[in-house]
């Protein structure tokens, strides 16, 4: 596991990933949000994939070798947290 890499979500609906290496700057950013990101959690199982909320409805799932979400699932409402199961790799909680 990448355990020097961790993602955070802004006000603004982008998701940067960071590295506790290199404190100075982003190594990415994902722009998949319209509104503030809640909530960014890494998938326990899978250490490329993460999922994402936000204001604007949506959780997104991501793969932090792409720039764009691989799935987007439009909740009709605001989401303010999101998380992984413990048990299974494709169960998560919004």
């Amino acid at each position: 596991k990448q355990e020097h890499l961790f993602i955070v979500g802004t006000e603004e609906g982008n998701i940067h990933e960071c590295s506790k290496a290199y404190s100075g700057q982003y190594l990415e950013t994902y722009d998949g949000h319209h509104m503030a990101v809640y909530a960014v959690k890494w998938n326990p199982f899978h250490e490329r994939i993460f999922i994402s909320c936000s204001a604007d409805w949506t959780v997104k799932l991501w793969d932090h070798n792409l720039k764009y979400p691989i799935m987007s699932l439009d909740l009709g409402n605001a989401v303010g947290d999101v998380c992984w199961s413990p048990y299974s790799s494709t169960v998560f909680a919004a």
